[in-house]
């Protein structure tokens, strides 16, 4: 918990979850309207989880100067460090999860009661599933591409943004399959293994990035 709150306070003075939360903010304004239908409006701040969270996690991963690094690596060990960097940069990206799917909730058209139509509470169990979704792709984006795996900086925010547009369109993306699951009817099953897959794909990610810490350069 002491690294996590040095993560959490580090991450902060330094001002760089400035500009993914920003861009999460206004992706979420700008793609949303008032009567828009609820299921778009989750899907939609669903989306933008993806690459505002891999944003997110690169942020956080490197907003520790080099020397402060090596300090905390030798006296906490660099794997625990890198854990609890991930483990805030996600905790951020709940956050901005919560509050995109409250903005959504508040502004959208709700669904009417009528036969094959979502209920509301049917849309928002999906809606948390896509969020839940979305933020464990973003995840473990920001954690593949980005250092310790991924230390030169132009390749990491490039593949990072390629990744994430990949994860949201790509058809076999789970990312995309819980986002369509949000529009569906009455009785349809949630959207529980996209969310099993994003667990999978985020414990692989963070494990590697851990696993790797040590041999970062500083």
């Amino acid at each position: 918990m002491a690294l996590l709150r040095y993560q959490v306070a580090l991450l902060g003075r330094s001002h760089r979850w400035l500009p993914p939360v920003l861009l999460y903010a206004a992706a979420v304004v700008s793609g949303s309207f008032e009567g828009m239908p609820l299921a778009d409006g989750l899907g939609w701040s669903s989306a933008a989880l993806v690459p505002v969270v891999g944003w997110f996690t690169r942020s956080a991963l490197t907003a520790e100067p080099a020397p402060a690094r090596a300090c905390l690596a030798t006296m906490a060990g660099p794997r625990r460090a890198q854990l609890a960097t991930l483990t805030a940069a996600l905790a951020g990206g709940v956050l901005l999860g919560v509050l995109g799917a409250g903005f959504e909730l508040a502004i959208t058209r709700w669904p009417t009661a009528g036969a094959g139509q979502p209920t509301a509470g049917g849309l928002a169990f999906a809606g948390v599933a896509a969020g839940l979704t979305c933020l464990l792709i973003g995840s473990a984006i920001g954690a593949l591409c980005n250092p310790p795996l991924i230390r030169h900086r132009g390749y990491a925010v490039m593949s990072t943004a390629a990744v994430a547009i990949a994860a949201v369109a790509a058809s076999g993306s789970p990312a995309n399959a819980a986002i369509r699951a949000t529009s569906a009817t009455q009785g349809h099953p949630l959207p529980w293994v996209p969310v099993l897959i994003a667990v999978v794909l985020a414990a692989v990610a963070w494990t590697a990035s851990v696993l790797t810490a040590p041999h970062r350069a500083t």
